[in-house]
Order: C-alpha cells, then structure tokens, then sequence
C-alpha cells in the first residue's frame, strides 16, 4: 500500500483517488437485499425467502404445504401462496385461544347447550 501525503495532492485528485478506491471495492460488496418483488419465484428463491433449505421446499411439496407450479420441470410458488402458507401455520397465543374459547363458550350458552 502507497502512503500519500496530502500536501501532495490537490483536491481533485484526492477526490479522484477516492472514487477510483470506491470504484473498485463496489463489485465486491455483498447485500442482504431480499429477491426482486415478483410474482413467481423459483424454489430455490423460495426456500431463500423463507430462510430455510431447499430440501426443506421439497419436503414441503411433497406435503403439499405450498401450492405450486410446475412449469419446463421446475417448481414455481406464487408470491401470495406463500404468505397464505405462512399465515396458515400461525401458532395462536394463550390469549387468542382463550379469547376463541369464551367466544364458543358464549355462543353455546345463547344456543342453551351449555348451563
């Protein structure tokens, strides 16, 4: 690595330095961005939007969890079947299921199955 001193560059070319060094590191930085909004996505986009493995969309498919498609030998999952099968799975809290349960509970009195 050069060591510079910066009375001896003018402000231009410590900008032009700069952006050369930019330049060169963007290609090699790495995001975390989620895949392109779309509306079918491939399994393996798929498993990586659910954050789980490839051989898990398989197990999924064969339990027919995920409605897909198949199209030239390969499986594609529609954006809003996948929110559905996750919204679909949703673990209740205490307070939902005793919230459900006083409401059964109430309509069974005002059918007088219950005293």
């Amino acid at each position: 690595m050069r060591k510079l001193t910066f009375s001896e560059l003018s402000v231009e070319e410590l900008k032009e330095l700069i952006r050369e060094c930019i330049i060169s590191v963007i290609p090699h930085l790495k995001t975390d961005k989620a895949p392109e909004e779309k509306e079918f996505y491939t399994l393996k986009e798929t498993a990586k939007i659910l954050d789980i493995a490839e051989s898990t969309m398989y197990a999924l498919n064969r339990k027919n969890i995920i409605p897909y498609y198949k199209f030239a030998g390969k499986c594609h999952y529609q954006k809003s079947d996948i929110h559905d099968a996750i919204k679909d799975n949703k673990i209740k809290s205490i307070s939902e299921i005793e919230k459900e349960a006083n409401n059964w509970r109430s309509n069974q009195k005002r059918k007088g199955h219950v005293r």
